[in-house]
């Protein structure tokens, strides 16, 4: 979906009050991408949510709106390079998965300083935000992201500090809505 800015699905606020039910009273901060879907997911888990401009998803330029077919048809260029170098490589009028990487860490990181060893944070984000987090914090190339695609309802776990790792990453609730 990239930067277009859509609302939660039915489904979507139900797996949100789920999220709430579960976190209610564990968490020290809850921080958002701007974007309708994101701050409303994140408003369904905590009342004082802060948004926070890089958790933004990637911005995918003239693919937006396009299907797959109509993008692979209009940009085969960009795809090219992108299945080269992803980091390097921005979608026409877009941004690359560097850049993503970039402004996202810078965030992470900003987010890490105002708090304490121990207090959980959870940031509500996007795919490709939340897939370049984990390549650098498990300290490997953006060209591995497919590696580290998540799902709705998906939670990746990290520990920040002299040595950031990946703690943990799972599904929270099945389609079901069962833990």
């Amino acid at each position: 979906m990239g930067k277009q800015d859509q609302g939660l699905s039915t489904r979507g606020r139900e797996q949100a009050q789920l999220l709430q039910t579960c976190l209610a009273g564990r968490l020290q901060g809850v921080f958002t991408s701007p974007l309708r879907r994101a701050r409303e997911t994140a408003c369904g888990i905590a009342l004082d949510v802060q948004e926070e401009a890089s958790f933004a998803e990637m911005d995918q330029g003239e693919l937006e709106g396009l299907s797959v077919e109509e993008a692979l048809r209009a940009f085969p260029e960009f795809f090219a390079a992108w299945a080269i170098d992803p980091a390097q490589s921005a979608a026409p009028g877009g941004e690359s998965l560097g850049a993503v990487r970039r402004r996202a860490w810078e965030g992470l990181r900003g987010v890490h300083e105002r708090y304490r060893p121990g207090e959980v944070v959870m940031v509500v984000s996007h795919q490709m935000v939340i897939a370049s987090l984990t390549c650098t914090v498990l300290g490997v190339s953006l060209d591995r992201w497919r590696e580290h695609r998540v799902g709705n309802t998906q939670a990746t776990v990290v520990q920040l500090g002299a040595q950031p790792r990946v703690l943990e990453t799972r599904i929270l609730f099945s389609e079901d809505g069962h833990e």
